[in-house]
């Protein structure tokens, strides 16, 4: 059985569950899925790599390149 239809068989059955308990455990699975996947590529930031942001950061501040909380507030709502 080939992948693509083993998705199209899962999906099939998720979508005949009745229970919602049944159907919040399937979503807590996929939540954490999804965190660990994200969390797996993460890498350890250097002390150097962390000064030399703070110090871009610093010189972002100096020179007004700055995003309001309501600029990111509207930008939020289009996610």
């Amino acid at each position: 059985m080939t992948l693509e239809l083993r998705k199209i068989q899962l999906i099939e059955m998720i979508l005949a569950i009745r229970d919602e308990a049944k159907i919040s455990k399937y979503e807590e699975f996929a939540r954490r899925e999804r965190i660990e996947a994200y969390e797996a590529n993460l890498k350890p930031m250097s002390i150097e790599a962390y000064r030399q942001e703070i110090l871009e950061s610093e010189e972002d501040i100096k020179a007004g390149r700055l995003t309001s909380l309501e600029d990111l507030e509207k930008e939020m709502e289009k996610w």
